[in-house]
């Protein structure tokens, strides 16, 4: 049962994310495993939860903690391979480290919410996807009228139609970056 990282009590109802895959590569990483709860400060809970756990489960290998209503939590799991009496140093070092992950997170988020979608894709038309095939955007395209093809063919109705086409806008797996918005220095 996870612990309060303050008074290392177990928290009734609280369960720890533990994708397998990740699961498994830290423990084939630890020879002597050690399991700590650090925290991660109250402002990062407003970015999107998918957004804080892919980062801390894919770029250092945390497992989140949801309460008993399935809430992220600010605490996360680190297995450590040190010694138990270093803990408090391991827990302070992951914390910094998390922080700095979640800032970065948090700041994309943010500067992606200040560009609409559809702005987004129309800069699509200025990337090249292959020399042969056109654009991101023309590709974009092309999946959208796929999608809706494919829902005519299944006879999914006007509605769910449109859903596909417009879900079939955003099939690609990130967005390119924006000139002001590509590095953290744009910031200050």
């Amino acid at each position: 049962m996870p612990v309060s990282p303050r008074s290392r009590l177990p928290v009734p109802g609280c369960h720890v994310d533990t994708p397998k895959k990740v699961f498994e590569e830290v423990i084939n990483l630890c020879e002597w495993p050690t399991v700590l709860v650090g925290t991660f400060d109250e402002e990062f809970l407003k970015v999107p939860h998918e957004i804080i756990c892919e980062s801390m489960l894919t770029n250092q290998r945390y497992f989140p903690i949801y309460d008993g209503e399935g809430k992220l939590t600010r605490e996360f799991v680190v297995v450590s391979n040190s010694k138990p009496e270093n803990a408090e140093r391991v827990i302070d070092g992951n914390e910094r480290v998390v922080r700095a992950r979640l800032d970065d997170a948090k700041f994309f988020y943010e500067e992606d919410l200040k560009i609409s979608l559809d702005e987004f894709r129309e800069r699509l038309a200025k990337v090249a996807f292959q020399e042969k095939l056109g654009s991101v955007l023309a590709k974009s395209e092309r999946i959208e009228q796929l999608a809706l093809a494919i829902a005519r063919e299944a006879h999914l109705g006007a509605h769910l139609a449109a859903d596909a086409a417009r879900a079939a806008t955003c099939a690609r797996p990130t967005w390119y970056p924006t000139p002001s918005s590509s590095s953290r220095a744009s910031r200050a």
